[in-house]
Parts: C-alpha cells; sequence; structure tokens
C-alpha cells in the first residue's frame, strides 16, 4: 500500500498512536497521478472497486483499468473545454462511472462538487449559480435529467451538460468516455496543495447551503480515517454504504481506501433494505464495513445468522450518535463490536474510536492526534471532564491537513466559525475521565426545557431499549412556559400499533431508564423517519414541520360570551361555583381555536370546551399532530384564566379539582397539570387527585395591587 508514503503504519497501540503520530505532506500532491496512476505503474492488476446492483449486474475494475478510463474521461472533459479550477457538478449516486469521472476530473484540474440527485431545479440552480460551475454530469434516470435539464437556461456559467446514455439536450458520458483518446498528456501546471480541490455543500440551520471548500491535501487526511479507524489495509474489501453526493463518501468510498490499498465495494440502491444489504455483504466477501446507526438498526432486526459474514471483520459508525442498544444487539450477533467516529463535511474524523481502542457505548471515541481538539465553553475556557462543552479545533500551529479551507465565497459563515484562535464545529460533547467523548449533538440540537439543558442522544438512546421502538428522533416543541419540551417522533416495530396506552408506557420507560425530567412529553408515531439518502435522520425536517403545524393549521381569538355561557353550562352540570365569571370577554379572557380543530371533548350529545387552555398552549398541542378530541388524553392542562377582579385564592383550583375528577369519573386519563397554587395547596391537592409533584417553578403574581407565591406545578398521574 501507499500509505506508509504519509501516515506511520508501525504505530502499535492507541499511546503510540497520540504520542507519535505524524502527517506527511508532499509539497505537491495529487491523488489522480500519486495514487491512482502510482498504483497502475507498480501494481495495475490490483483490485481498485468491484461494482454490484440487486439486478445481478456487476463490474470489476482494477486500478490499471481506472487509470486507463479515467486518462479517457480527462479527454473527454478537455474537449470540451473544461480546465484547472472549473467547478464540475457530480450527480452520480453510487453508478461506477463516479470513480472514472471523478478521477478524470482532477487530472484535469477541476474542482469536484458532489451532489444528491435528489435534488429539484430551484436546488441546482443555487449551486451552480452559488459555484459558477460549468458542467453536470448526471445518472441516466429522467426525473434527475429534466430537473437538470431545466436548470440550464438560469444559469450563465452552466456551459455543458452529460448524462449517462443518451438523451436530448444531454452528451452521452458513456459514448464519449468509449471514443475518447486512450492517452492523456499530464498538464504542465498542476493545482497548488491549498488550492479547492473539492467543495461540499453543506446546510446549517438557517439560511442556504453553503460551500465547505477543501484542498489538494484532503484525500491524505482522509488516510488517518482509513487506516487508524476503518482499519483497511492491503487486500480488504470495504464499503461505505454512503451515496456519492455526501461527504461521508470522501471519508469512506474513495480517497483514504485507495491511498490504503484496500479494494471499494459499491453496492447500487436507490432504497435500503437490510435482507438485501446483508446478502451483498456475504456474495462478495466484505471484511470492513461502515454505514450510520440507522442502517445497523435496521440490520440487527434480521436474522444475522442467515448470511455468511464470515469474511467480515470490521465496523465504524458515524453520521449520528450510536445507541447502546444497537451495539450490544450487533455485537452478539456477529461478534464484531462498532467503532464510533465523528467528524463534519468540513473535516475528516475528528474523534475516533481507534482500532486499538475498546468501544464504550455511548462515546464517540478520542480525538484524533490529525488535529488540536479541545472543549471549550462560551467564553473559549477548556471545561473539565464531565462538563459540557463545545468542540473545537486549535489553530495556533497551523491549518491541519483535512479541516476546510472556509466557505466558498462567504467570509461572513467562514468568521463565523473561525475565531478566537479556534474553528468551532457547533457540536456539543462532555469527556470522561478516560478521555472518551460523548457526544451530545448539535448546539441546535440541545434540548433546553425548565432550565434543563437535554441531549437528544440520550433520550433516542432510552426508547431505543423499549422492544416497541425501531427507530426514533428526538426534537424540541416551543412551549410558552418550559421554553421547550422534548418531543418523540418513533417508528414502531411490526406487531405494535399507536395508541394512547402505547405513549404512556413508552413516556414511563424513558423515565425509568433515564431521569425522568427527559421524558418526551410529545409523542408522535409515523411510517418512517425524514433521513438524507445515506440514512442520516433529519432532525431538522422534524423541526420545520411541527413549526409550520401550530402556525399554519390554527387560527387563535379570544373568548366570545358564547363561550363563557357554555362554560358556565358545563360548570353547572358538573357542580362547579360560578357566582365570581360573568359574561363576556372582558371578564372571561381564556381563548379557544375558531376552525375545526377546536379543543372540544365531547360529553354525551353535547359537545362544550374545557376553557383555561391558553392559545400559545393549543398550539403546542395542535403541533403534536394529536386530533382534538385526544388532546385532553394526551396533555391536560387545566386551568381557568379571569379578569383579575373576579379572581380569589382557591376558586381556580376548586373549579379545576371538578374539571378533573369529571375527567376521571369518565375515564379520560389526565397525564398533566399545570395551576398556579401556593405550597399548602400543592400539597393538598397532590394527595387529593394521587398527583405526583416532578417539579415546582415559582413565580410572582400581583393581583389587585397584592403580591402572592405562588408556584407553578407540574403534575402527573
Amino acid at each position: 500500500m501507499l500509505a506508509d508514503r504519509y501516515i506511520r503504519t508501525d504505530l502499535c497501540s492507541q499511546e503510540d498512536f497520540e504520542k507519535n503520530f505524524t502527517l506527511k505532506v508532499p509539497e505537491h500532491f495529487h491523488f489522480a497521478y500519486d495514487i491512482v496512476d502510482e498504483y497502475a505503474r507498480i501494481s495495475p492488476e490490483k483490485p481498485a472497486l468491484i461494482w454490484a446492483d440487486l439486478k445481478g449486474n456487476e463490474r470489476r475494475f482494477n486500478f490499471g483499468q481506472i487509470s486507463a478510463l479515467s486518462d479517457k474521461a480527462a479527454n473527454v472533459f478537455a474537449a470540451r473545454g473544461l480546465k484547472k479550477g472549473d467547478p464540475v457538478i457530480l450527480m452520480l449516486k453510487r453508478r461506477w462511472q463516479y470513480w472514472i469521472a471523478a478521477v478524470g476530473l482532477l487530472k484535469v484540474g477541476c474542482v469536484l462538487i458532489p451532489a444528491t440527485a435528489q435534488l429539484q431545479k430551484k436546488d441546482i440552480v443555487y449551486r451552480v449559480q452559488a459555484s459558477s460551475a460549468k458542467a453536470i454530469i448526471c445518472v441516466e434516470e429522467d426525473e434527475v435529467r429534466s430537473h437538470v435539464l431545466a436548470s440550464k437556461a438560469e444559469c450563465d456559467t452552466l456551459e455543458t451538460l452529460w448524462t449517462l446514455g443518451s438523451c436530448e439536450g444531454f452528451r452521452d458520458f458513456d459514448a464519449e468516455l468509449e471514443a475518447a483518446p486512450a492517452v492523456w498528456e499530464k498538464p504542465a501546471v498542476l493545482p497548488e496543495n491549498d488550492d479547492i480541490m473539492l467543495m461540499y455543500f453543506t446546510s446549517g440551520t438557517t439560511g442556504m447551503p453553503k460551500m465547505a471548500a477543501h484542498s489538494w491535501t484532503y484525500p491524505i487526511a482522509q488516510t488517518v480515517t482509513a487506516y487508524y479507524w476503518h482499519n483497511v489495509s492491503d487486500g480488504d474489501i470495504h464499503i461505505a454504504v454512503a451515496d456519492t453526493g455526501w461527504a461521508k463518501a470522501g471519508w469512506g468510498k474513495i480517497y483514504g481506501q485507495w491511498i490504503c490499498g484496500a479494494t471499494l465495494f459499491v453496492y447500487d440502491f436507490d432504497r435500503f433494505v437490510a435482507a438485501d444489504m446483508l446478502a451483498m455483504l456475504a456474495k462478495y466477501k466484505v471484511t470492513a464495513f461502515c454505514a450510520p446507526p440507522t442502517v445497523y438498526r435496521f440490520m440487527i432486526k434480521e436474522d444475522l445468522s442467515a448470511y455468511d459474514l464470515s469474511n467480515l471483520r470490521w465496523a465504524n459508525c458515524a453520521g449520528e450518535p450510536l445507541n447502546p442498544e444497537v451495539y450490544d444487539r450487533f455485537l452478539e450477533a456477529t461478534g464484531i463490536k462498532i467503532h464510533e467516529g465523528f467528524g463534519q463535511s468540513e473535516t475528516t474524523p475528528l474523534l475516533m474510536t481507534s482500532k486499538w481502542m475498546e468501544p464504550k457505548t455511548g462515546s464517540t471515541g478520542r480525538p484524533s492526534p490529525a488535529y488540536d481538539i479541545a472543549l471549550v465553553d462560551a467564553d473559549g475556557n477548556e471545561v473539565e471532564d464531565g462538563v459540557e462543552g463545545e468542540i473545537v479545533i486549535r489553530l495556533d500551529k497551523g491549518h491541519p491537513a483535512g479541516l476546510f479551507l472556509g466557505y466558498h465565497r462567504n467570509q461572513e459563515q467562514t468568521d463565523a466559525v473561525f475565531y478566537g484562535g479556534f474553528y468551532h464545529t457547533g457540536d456539543m460533547a462532555w469527556r470522561d475521565v478516560d478521555g472518551y467523548y460523548n457526544f451530545i449533538g448539535r448546539s441546535d440540537d440541545v434540548i433546553k426545557s425548565s432550565g434543563y439543558r437535554i441531549g437528544p442522544f440520550e433520550v433516542e438512546s432510552a426508547l431505543l431499549t423499549h422492544p416497541a421502538v425501531l427507530e426514533c428522533a428526538i426534537t424540541a416543541v416551543p412551549h410558552p412556559d418550559r421554553g421547550q419540551v422534548v418531543k418523540a417522533t418513533i417508528v414502531l416495530m411490526k406487531g405494535y400499533l399507536p395508541s394512547e396506552e402505547l405513549k404512556k408506557e413508552l413516556q414511563k420507560h424513558v423515565k425509568q431508564v433515564t431521569a425522568p425530567y427527559k421524558y418526551p412529553r410529545i409523542v408522535e408515531f409515523v411510517d418512517e423517519l425524514p433521513k438524507t439518502i445515506s440514512g442520516k435522520i433529519q432532525r431538522k425536517l422534524i423541526r420545520t414541520d411541527d413549526s409550520k403545524g401550530s402556525a399554519e393549521k390554527l387560527q387563535v381569538r379570544h373568548a366570545t360570551t358564547d363561550d363563557a355561557e357554555a362554560l358556565l353550562t358545563y360548570l353547572n352540570q358538573i357542580g362547579g361555583e360560578s357566582d365570581n365569571l360573568t359574561f363576556g370577554a372582558d371578564a372571561f379572557e381564556t381563548m379557544s381555536v375558531e376552525n375545526e380543530q377546536e379543543y372540544i371533548q365531547n360529553i354525551g350529545e353535547k359537545s362544550v370546551m374545557l376553557v383555561g387552555m391558553m392559545g400559545e398552549e393549543i398550539a403546542t398541542l395542535a403541533a403534536m399532530k394529536v386530533p382534538a378530541k385526544e388532546r385532553l388524553q394526551h396533555r391536560a392542562a387545566l386551568s381557568l384564566s379571569v379578569k383579575k377582579k373576579y379572581w380569589h385564592r382557591g376558586i381556580g383550583t376548586q373549579m379545576l379539582g371538578k374539571l378533573i375528577d369529571h375527567a376521571k369519573q369518565n375515564g379520560i386519563e389526565v397525564l398533566e397539570v399545570q395551576i398556579r397554587t401556593d405550597h399548602t395547596a400543592a400539597i393538598a391537592l397532590c394527595n387529593k387527585w394521587g398527583f405526583e409533584t416532578i417539579g415546582t417553578f415559582k413565580r410572582f403574581l400581583r393581583v389587585d395591587g397584592v403580591d402572592y407565591d405562588a408556584v407553578l406545578l407540574n403534575l402527573y398521574l
């Protein structure tokens, strides 16, 4: 293998690795010439790529063939005027032509822009305009072609469109590759190490995707990934599940693996099916496997003993935290420990459970010695073990290979992450006494509820230990009192059906597995979670849908006289006191919903409103996507809000008590109640209603100029 030209392959322990690691970066490095063509020179028959799909199609390439075909591809590109520094977008999924085209473009000196084939016209237009791309190469699918072709009229820099096969409006890449001259003249002037070789469009929490620009030293940095983390070398057959449109393909599907002498196995699929993947691993005798945790979650649901995985010796995961339940079950079934890692599109792996490390479930490993990594607080001060901090890279010793150059054409966003002598990842973690980092989440993923900071990973891990849960995503939903509350979006295992009973069971399960304050107050069952095509859960889309739910579906208004009359009628039915209530919106300040989704509860043949829910609380319930008639069962936060001149101590809780008693008598399950009262009354109510206090929050009330010491209690049965 060629890896020993760039890294030390004689290290023998984690301590040795962290103390004596070096990365040799030559003055001029070119992946296509120094790796692909060098293998073709010294070992042309060395296997480079095995490609297969579910239809039985298969292609095998050695380095001699990759070198020769990429020479022809370079001639195809140069014939259309492409030159050093020209950006080219590749939308080739997992087609074998990606590797030929990518190496050919590098030989010309072009800038690679991998992209998912799921992009719509507007997405393509944005990427072309942002990067000034000169060409696009796309797969043969009609829908993809139509979006690419439609974008051309709005893209002044876009000169050439290639597709696989023949199609009007496109050049036929396959035909031109076949007909191209076999001899490629290496350019006299090659890119410098700090020129841009590769750009990934990476999405943030706001704004349009940014272009993370990597230099020509990026492939060398990925040698660390392949050798020390993926643990591959000559003779290995390695697969990374990722689509070529994502940065994970750069981690595990080309650069480091080829430098280390491994053969790439590419299984070309559109929709992941665990049984199909397992069959491919067995058939092609794969030795090393890397996938996001979601893939492992589906694999462990299969009968792994039905597949010959005797050649598989190594497993990695990245993309999101690995839940202990998945790790344990995969180990039990295969005897293979999953080695976790963490990084970004802007970097190579920052944290890794290396080839010498014993994995710890819940941990992403220790810092890669390729970077000088620290955990810091908001002021840039390093934090102690066990304290949450942001993962940063120190830059006082220079800009390390593998760290992106910046966001192309976006100095503001670049300055937002490079400051104070650090590169700020925006990812939060804590470090244990053994130096292992435990990932918490993106700083914008961390849930802040009633003063608590809750990492989504720990709640997901708790849920995944329940047999009903196939996969889940934890997100935050805005709440008027708590700031945010925990929401669980859950895909159930076969044989389980959504129900209020199951929701309660899962909530109780989380309280038993982890700290009770972390339990999901909102539970939604879905058929599938939104994911990238590489299998990474897109929590941001869930948050976006939740925020749209309350904004688009509800109209909130002040209560009217009719609402007050309905309340009085209902209170009279159940024996409630109403002497201190008067008709009219001026005296009655509760809010209700104006459309068909009104917050009502049918009682017999009558439909009456259980008032006391303020508008924001109603919106929160609607965001749960719980039908109106079920919301009381899901979350009853009953109170009465009356103009202060009609308010006096005791009347609110008395009326609330009547409502709760009636609910219990009619089989309505009350999960939660929020009240404002004093400590003595709180204790009495807990005893009377059989509630348990899980938190108290002091509130200061002023009524008619009189101050009251009050407590907002969160109670549940």
